[in-house]
């Protein structure tokens, strides 16, 4: 009986799984940017392949003038030379993003935070709407706070790099179950 119960638990966990891994890899294309006050530009480690296409795609959508302001949102990491945020100030800058046009926030250490305090700055500068630009795997979940956070916001899918996209869509199972279970979506 009890391994009987056992493995209808394993079997439901897997579908949960397997349901949420199938709607992220379809979020990854289902989200289109609108025009709005401004970028949320959500951080990641400073040295990863992720956190450069997420900044490009910043950039791209700023000069293609889907808004003409940019929030950058992270934190220091561990082992990381800089907050994720500052580095996203100096690569825009580098490309010729004002600095009047960029605001950043150096304390977040997860998505939570991220628009929590995005929404902070979005409201001290009368900002509505926003992008969310992260990662294709990462957009449900990051659209889902945004949602609980009464953050009008329509999302914009940075490329994922190739070796690591599995590997970070089975984690986004993860941190959508634990996300759930803190009430955070």
């Amino acid at each position: 009986m009890i391994l009987y119960i056992l493995l209808i638990w394993i079997a439901t966990g897997a579908a949960i799984g397997f349901t949420l891994l199938f709607w992220i890899i379809r979020s990854e294309t289902r989200y289109a940017p609108r025009k709005a006050d401004c970028l949320i530009l959500l951080g990641a480690r400073v040295t990863s392949h992720t956190f450069l296409y997420r900044k490009q795609k910043t950039l791209q959508l700023y000069k293609r003038g889907i808004a003409q302001n940019i929030i950058a949102t992270g934190g220091k990491g561990k082992r990381e030379p800089l907050a994720e945020s500052v580095s996203a100030v100096h690569y825009l800058l580098r490309h010729g993003v004002p600095y009047p046009r960029i605001r950043f926030e150096q304390k977040s250490g997860s998505t939570w935070e991220n628009l929590l305090h995005a929404r902070r700055i979005m409201r001290q500068n009368g900002w509505e709407t926003a992008v969310i630009v992260t990662t294709g795997y990462h957009l449900s979940r990051a659209m889902c706070v945004a949602k609980k956070l009464y953050v009008s916001a329509s999302g914009a899918a940075a490329l994922a790099y190739s070796p690591e996209k599995w590997y970070h869509r089975f984690r986004e199972v993860i941190g959508i179950v634990y996300y759930f279970l803190r009430r955070r979506i």
